[in-house]
């Protein structure tokens, strides 16, 4: 095996071999390699073996040297972390995805720093890929973003469980993000906008069994390969086809693609590599649709072939295991006018490079903290009186000298979450779902690390702000949050579950010094420091400044690193508002202005406190009771505990006491809990019982109206129907008469019979009108 620093044998110009060490003995253990990546350096690369072994090759003098660490497990794929080049992200085939943190390693005795793990995957990792400070790792079943600075999962994509398992994943230069599934369909996400999902069907293409997908270095056309040999070009703007390729049979299946970076391609990327299912690997021009011709240095027996990022190595894991990588220039035939320029652009980027990426962006690191030092920040905030809102969250990270300690913060997040902060948050409610799930993941990871967190209701208000500031960077956050708890919340927690008394004495002993009037005021009322110290000390004095107010605030606070400053702070607030606090008379109203923003300026409250700071008497000083120097976190190993030595020993030692209060405050909240499903329960019986009532009201004074108007209906009716009965007698009377005398005038030889005749008629008509009579004023009382 490989010892420390051992040299590639070389096989060729500028192609190297990784062998064993003794090929003399008899009895050689097998380099069998499955994993390898080179970094955007391309003068450093990482391979890992089928036993699980980390190896680590770096181009000294125009030779790889190769230096083998620990056992880091199975692998299912290694990639250099492109924000952090000393950090190699490994997929396990544990499902896990472990970050190892390099040493120089070819300097020290040891291989291996550190590394952290990240949990997410319910099958084994098959891909990553990178987009600006994310990566994008796919298994069969789950597609996750992870955010590289913080290495905390930023979001998982909701796949389709009836389009089959994932083939590949990859993530875009330009942010597109693309899944292939088992059944030749092509999902498409743009990068943030995950509720906007475009289906293509590849077969619809011809594509079937389709194998793999690349994108060229602009992002600006995808390459993706199928059965039957086929290629096809697509434009990812609209998703058209550009070219299409096809190749004969006689070649077998394509299994993978890669982009070959060339001087001078702008990103376009004319030239892919190509591997075969029978080992076997070709390069292929796309402009000219030809294949390139290939030296004989290796052409076959190919199982995985990495192309490093600016194309000048090609890494080979061959068949039998071994290693081998090749300058680019000695694979390919090409033309002298082609070479000429490649060998140009070559030397003029070893001129110009001096260092590694890894190195540059440690420089450019360093120099950031060294322009922004304290002295430098100073001048500045005296100037201007605040610090530019652009540059801020980096500002407060050089003040507060944040580590960005992975290790620990990963070790934190990968604890089960809690309920207590659900019960934390139940009364702490914002419109923004973001800002929602930013508050809760970080206040579940400080009760993670202090669990009695879960008892101090106050730290969501308190935290929020500082939380705001960093929203883009988690673990920045999380940090700032412990170093201001650290260093302004001393001694807060002596008296828990109670406010604390102790710095609330501090303030009041100050407060007796600079301003006994308005002390006396406080006094008089029965006002104590309960009510006009601790909802601003809580708040961090949040609630009573508008948001700008506030961050200039902090500015000071945080730039003269003195702890104490915030104690000062609340009282040169309450000293600053003695004219409106003096002219209130109910102690609801005094109470009412420590909770609502004020129209104090805030750069009166930093000037009063920095005076009184300075002419405060010692033994009122809060520096006589508390830390005035400012501590920072630790860069490595876990964070500190300082928490739990501040809360009461009883607390801490009888854990059975601890749990007993616990367990109190969940039966609280279960019965405030209980108490609201009660009154939402009576509220809603309540509003039943009035809405029946009402609707029961009104329909007993529809059917009155109704019935008054059948009544005055029926009353009209039954006038005209006896208006038309007197009408009707008095027409048959005249009508009777009438006939008898012409009767008698017209002749008197009319037989008896026929006047007897006539008079049934006319009664038989007087029946049948009074009979209609009769049963339209049943109709009627039938309608009441």
């Amino acid at each position: 095996m490989p010892a420390k620093g051992t040299k590639l044998t070389k096989i060729g110009k500028d192609i190297f071999k990784l062998e064993a060490d003794n090929p003399k003995r008899k009895c050689l253990q097998r380099l069998d390699f499955s994993q390898f990546c080179f970094d955007e350096s391309e003068e450093r690369a990482a391979a890992i073996d089928l036993t699980g072994y980390f190896y680590f090759l770096l181009l000294i003098n125009n030779d790889w040297i190769v230096k083998k660490f620990s056992n880091v497990g199975q692998s299912t794929f290694v990639a250099f972390n492109p924000i952090e080049q000393c950090e190699v992200i490994i997929g396990l085939a544990s499902t896990d995805l472990k970050i190892v943190k390099l040493k120089q390693v070819f300097n020290d005795a040891e291989s291996i720093e550190d590394y952290y793990v990240l949990k997410g995957h319910q099958l084994p990792p098959t891909r990553i890929s990178f987009f600006k400070s994310y990566c994008f790792s796919v298994s069969r079943s789950e597609a996750i973003i992870w955010d590289l600075k913080s290495f905390t999962k930023l979001h998982q994509l909701r796949l389709e469980p009836d389009e089959g398992g994932i083939r590949k994943g990859l993530l875009s230069p330009t942010g597109l993000i693309t899944a292939i599934y088992e059944n030749d369909t092509l999902q498409v996400w743009p990068f943030e906008q995950f509720d906007l999902v475009n289906k293509i069907s590849l077969s619809e293409y011809g594509l079937n069994n389709t194998k793999d997908i690349i994108f060229t270095e602009n992002g600006r056309a995808a390459l993706i390969c199928g059965g039957k040999n086929k290629i096809i070009i697509f434009n990812t703007k609209t998703w058209s086809v550009i070219k299409n390729f096809e190749f004969s049979e006689h070649f077998s299946g394509i299994k993978r693609l890669q982009i070959v970076p060339l001087p001078l391609d702008a990103g376009s990327n004319k030239i892919i590599s190509m591997l075969f299912d029978d080992g076997t690997f070709k390069f292929f021009d796309i402009n000219l649709k030809s294949f390139v011709e290939v030296t004989d240095h290796v052409a076959q027996g190919v199982r995985k072939l990495s192309v490093s990022p600016h194309g000048q190595w090609v890494g080979f894991i061959q068949c039998d295991g071994s290693l081998v990588i090749s300058c680019f220039d000695q694979l390919m035939k090409l033309t002298a006018e082609v070479t000429k320029i490649k060998s140009t652009v070559n030397s003029a980027f070893s001129k110009v490079k001096t260092h590694t990426i890894d190195q540059h962006l440690k420089h450019v690191e360093r120099k950031i903290k060294d322009n922004l030092r304290l002295d430098r920040l100073l001048p500045i905030l005296k100037e201007y009186g605040e610090y530019p809102e652009r540059y801020r969250p980096i500002i407060w990270r050089t003040i507060l000298k944040l580590p960005s300690n992975k290790k620990a913060f990963i070790g934190i997040i990968s604890k089960v979450p809690t309920d207590s902060t659900i019960k934390m948050l139940d009364d702490y409610k914002l419109a923004d779902r973001t800002k929602t799930s930013l508050l809760a993941l970080t206040v579940d990871r400080l009760i993670q690390f202090c669990p009695m967190f879960s008892q101090s209701l106050f730290i969501p208000e308190f935290i929020f702000p500082f939380i705001i500031v960093f929203k883009k960077d988690h673990l920045l956050a999380y940090e700032a949050v412990l170093t201001v708890i650290l260093n302004y919340c001393q001694k807060w927690f002596e008296y828990h579950p109670f406010p604390p008394l102790n710095i609330l004495g501090i303030i009041e002993n100050i407060l007796a010094e600079t301003d006994p009037v308005l002390l006396k005021f406080y006094y008089d009322r029965d006002i104590t420091s309960t009510t006009y110290a601790w909802p601003l000390l809580q708040t961090a004095m949040s609630e009573v400044l508008t948001g700008n107010e506030w961050l200039i605030l902090w500015d000071h606070l945080l730039s003269f690193r003195k702890p104490t400053l915030l104690l000062i702070c609340v009282v040169a607030y309450n000293i600053c508002s003695r004219r409106i606090i003096l002219s209130f008379v109910k102690k609801e109203r005094i109470e009412e202005f420590f909770r609502q923003p004020g129209k104090i300026a805030v750069k009166d409250v930093i000037k009063v406190a920095l005076r009184i700071d300075r002419e405060i008497s010692d033994r009122n000083h809060p520096a006589q009771y508390l830390k005035d120097t400012f501590c920072k976190l630790p860069p490595d190993g876990p964070y500190p505990t300082f928490l739990c030595e501040e809360y009461p020993k009883f607390i801490i030692e009888d854990r059975e006491k601890m749990n007993e209060l616990i367990n109190l405050k969940d039966e609280e909240f279960n019965l405030r809990k209980k108490r609201q499903q009660i009154s939402k329960i009576a509220e809603e019986k309540r509003l039943n019982d009035e809405k029946e009532s009402f609707i029961k009201q009104i329909q007993e004074q529809r059917l009155r109206e109704q019935r008054r108007c059948y009544d005055e209906q029926f009353r009209v009716s039954e006038a005209f129907v006896a208006n038309e009965r007197q009408k009707l007698y008095r027409q048959m009377l005249s009508s009777a008469s009438t006939d008898v005398a012409r009767v008698n005038s017209v002749s008197n030889k009319s037989s008896s019979r026929s006047k007897i005749k006539s008079y049934h008629e006319l009664k038989d008509d007087v029946d049948t009108l009074e009979e209609e009579i009769r049963q339209f004023l049943r109709t009627i009382k039938r309608q009441r």
